[in-house]
């Protein structure tokens, strides 16, 4: 049996695959924030939960993850994932900033959990900024609500510090009086909060790299965002 570590090596491997055979840009993104997707799927049932992507492109994490934890593999591969092409997303967003809003009103309508994924980019947005303040002043109504935030620190144009830092949302968050956890390097059990009845919203704040496991595309993962992989590349970048 192999251990939880190599079968992530090969969940990784696989990302890189899909991403090169259906010419799927945002690698450096996907990588990022596999791991923790991968992690969490395994905690859902995408039947009963509501799954709301913030960060819908770097898409190759979450085909290789779902293709492991569901057997799922789509007709089409899309660089974004959305309700119209994943059984598993009720929304995913095209122009940044909604994500969080719609997942709210989700998780008030509705009896399902809701996980919402947004990446550290997202804090940089009013939309977003005005969907935690309601989140904060509605957070009774809102202990099925699961929001994950990949803090990579980079956006397409540079390091988020040098751009518009997030810092002091990421405070506001940690003070506030509802489930806040902060990760790094995370493990399965750090996601059983997703297995328990909550009576107040959980926000995760992962701390992670771009292009984790990846040295080329940590280094440079500005240069790489939008660059899509070649299939002879793999086997150099895995080295």
């Amino acid at each position: 049996m192999i251990s939880i570590s190599q079968r992530f090596k090969q969940i990784q491997k696989r990302c890189l695959e899909i991403s090169s055979e259906h010419n799927l840009a945002h690698i450096p993104s996907a990588l990022s924030m596999l791991e923790y997707v991968w992690l969490i799927s395994r905690h859902l049932n995408p039947k009963t939960w509501n799954v709301i992507l913030g960060k819908p492109f770097g898409s190759g994490a979450y085909y290789a993850a779902w293709e492991d934890t569901f057997g799922w593999q789509p007709k089409e591969y899309h660089e974004g994932l959305n309700s119209s092409n994943c059984p598993f997303v009720a929304f995913g967003e095209q122009t940044i900033g909604n994500a969080l809003g719609v997942a709210i009103g989700s998780a008030l309508v509705s009896s399902k959990k809701v996980w919402c994924n947004l990446s550290d980019a997202s804090l940089q947005m009013g939309q977003t900024l005005e969907a935690l303040l309601f989140m904060l002043h509605h957070k009774q109504g809102l202990g099925n609500l699961y929001v994950t935030i990949d803090y990579n620190d980079y956006q397409v144009l540079d390091r988020i510090s040098n751009i518009l830092d997030i810092k002091p949302i990421i405070k506001l968050l940690k003070k506030a009086k509802i489930n806040v956890l902060n990760l790094k390097n995370p493990k399965y059990k750090d996601f059983d909060i997703f297995d328990r009845a909550n009576s107040l919203p959980t926000v995760i704040i992962i701390r992670t790299v771009k292009g984790a496991g990846i040295k080329t595309f940590e280094d440079n993962p500005v240069k790489y965002h939008y660059k899509t992989l070649k299939s002879d590349q793999i086997k150099d970048l895995l080295k």
